[in-house]
């Protein structure tokens, strides 16, 4: 990875970004390029070896509806984790457009631990695991979002608790729930297939 700036100096680009200034859109890109780079390496490493998207493409696609939102960005961590989540939604729509003319049937049922590793060509799974993070956020938005940062962003305990501004030990803590939830909802989406 290349150095970065101070955390001071990225900040001010995301302030800056957010006051209009569109050529800091640039020096974003420019500043979180590797580190959303690794982050497209790492959701792209469970891909089968065809996949047809590349992790170049993925994280320009990404950044693309990242800038398109209506975001305030807190801080370096907080970025990062909004571009985990733009780019697994990349994923989701990109198997969706792949397999919209032939789904496979549903899966057995699957553990959430299993689902980390799981590939975007398992669309059923994916989709799954998603819709039961949908079901867990109407339940607790901060389980839903620790879930979602560590499944589809790949984040650490550490990163997690950076960005949601809660100590590591309470992100464990609050993956261990999700990961209890999820199983469960997993099971019941399967068997309501």
């Amino acid at each position: 990875m290349s150095d970065l700036p101070e955390p001071a100096a990225a900040t001010r680009l995301l302030t800056d970004f957010r006051h209009g200034r569109r050529e800091a859109l640039d020096e974003l890109m420019a500043v979180f390029y590797d580190e959303l780079r690794a982050i497209a390496r790492q959701r792209m490493a469970h891909e089968s070896p065809g996949h047809t998207l590349q992790a170049t493409a993925l994280v320009h696609e990404a950044f693309g509806r990242l800038v398109g939102q209506d975001v305030t960005f807190k801080d370096r961590a907080h970025f990062l984790a909004i571009a985990a989540t733009c780019m697994k939604r990349v994923l989701l729509d990109h198997a969706r457009r792949r397999d919209a003319a032939k789904r496979p049937p549903r899966a057995a049922a699957i553990d959430i631990a299993d689902a980390l590793v799981l590939s975007v060509d398992q669309l059923e799974q994916v989709v799954a695991v998603s819709e039961a993070l949908d079901r867990l956020r109407a339940l607790d938005e901060r389980q839903a979002d620790v879930a979602e940062l560590r499944y589809f962003g790949g984040a650490t305990i550490e990163e997690i608790g950076e960005h949601l501004s809660i100590a590591p030990a309470t992100v464990k803590r609050e993956w261990d729930t999700a990961k209890i939830f999820l199983n469960h909802a997993l099971r019941s989406i399967r068997d309501d297939a």
